[in-house]
């Protein structure tokens, strides 16, 4: 079989997000896979008739980035069995399995790249990429059954954004692994202002439409270990780890304008939205900090809306770059006894 390289674009990225139900029951098939095995990256390819091979999903561990899936997709889009080798010179192992339909033709692989624990071999690891490459061939049949159950855990159906109860789940997850790793955690609420219009001017699909767009444009914007949810009916959330208040702010002016940026188009014209930004502040739990970003997105509007109305913790590092000035500039024991939490930990 003749193989296309795979390589995902912006264009690729925002297409994904476009998918419906199957592609993001690929994102929680593929995310699972990852954390079941303590995956630094992972990726699901997807053959068409020609050979042409595309990305169909990835994950990246917080601060990482993927370009492109490694050698070892590739060939297991040639084998029958589970791939376990060295994927580099560091000691991390790449794990790959072909995904086979019902047909027994290839239709696609999963892969990912992890550094081992101690009591991880390389039999269970073939064992996991085989037992989620089957679930993957039942997600790629003609049967939509188990994509629309996988794509409905903790996801909003109408924008692909996660739900309420899993951006909860995220908030509650960021503010533990803030606690230990002592580093800032911001929340931002974006409210839209005025979609009644669009459901007036141009129906009810027109503004489905309309939130679909605001959806996909904040995760296009997003970083990959950032998380974005849908909140209420005209309100989105996003988690911004490791990100000071003042940080956030500027990123809530970003992610404004990009609203704006939709909104100057047919029936949405005259719709505007109003961000409130909280960082945490070492105490409050997730349901309190997601509604005191609420809080402030509400100050926002209520001030004139189209603004950002944000919070930052006094004392802490407001700009890694200075914090990490600061501590080359005074003894490393100094720096610790000050907790000021920098460098970032990748826990």
């Amino acid at each position: 079989m003749a193989i296309t390289p795979a390589r995902e674009s912006q264009e690729m990225k925002r297409d994904r997000m476009h998918r419906g139900v199957r592609g993001r029951s690929f994102d929680v098939l593929l995310g699972c896979f990852a954390g079941a095995i303590g995956a630094k990256t992972a990726a699901l390819l997807r053959c068409d008739e020609s050979g042409r091979v595309e990305v169909a999903s990835t994950w990246m561990r917080q601060g990482r980035d993927l370009t492109a899936p490694g050698a070892a997709a590739y060939r297991a889009l040639e084998t029958e069995e589970p791939l376990v080798e060295q994927a580099d010179g560091n000691g991390r192992l790449a794990v790959a399995c072909p995904i086979v339909g019902a047909d027994g033709s290839v239709a696609g692989a999963i892969h990912a790249e992890v550094q081992p624990g101690p009591q991880q071999t390389r039999e269970e690891l073939a064992w996991a990429a085989g037992s989620y490459a089957r679930l993957a061939a039942l997600c790629l049949s003609r049967d939509v059954t188990l994509p629309a159950v996988l794509a409905s855990v903790g996801f909003d159906a109408l924008t692909g954004c996660l739900s309420y109860a899993g951006i909860v789940e995220v908030l509650e997850s960021e503010i533990e692994r803030s606690r230990r790793g002592k580093h800032s955690l911001c929340c931002c609420v974006i409210g839209l202002e005025g979609l009644a219009r669009v459901s007036e001017n141009g129906g009810t699909l027109s503004a489905n439409h309309f939130l679909n767009e605001v959806g996909a444009a904040l995760k296009a914007e997003a970083r990959p270990y950032d998380a974005v949810g849908r909140l209420r009916h005209e309100e989105f959330v996003l988690v911004l780890p490791e990100m000071s208040g003042h940080a956030a702010r500027r990123v809530g002016e970003r992610f404004l304008a990009g609203v704006q940026s939709i909104v100057l188009e047919g029936p949405s014209e005259g719709i505007d939205a109003s961000v409130g930004v909280e960082e945490w502040d070492r105490q409050t739990s997730a349901i309190e900090l997601l509604d005191s970003a609420r809080e402030l997105m509400m100050q926002a509007r209520n001030d004139g809306g189209g603004r950002v109305t944000w919070r930052a913790v006094e004392g802490q590092v407001t700009d890694p770059l200075s914090g990490l000035t600061r501590q080359l500039m005074r003894p490393w024991g100094e720096a610790q006894a000050a907790g000021d939490g920098w460098p970032p930990s990748s826990a």
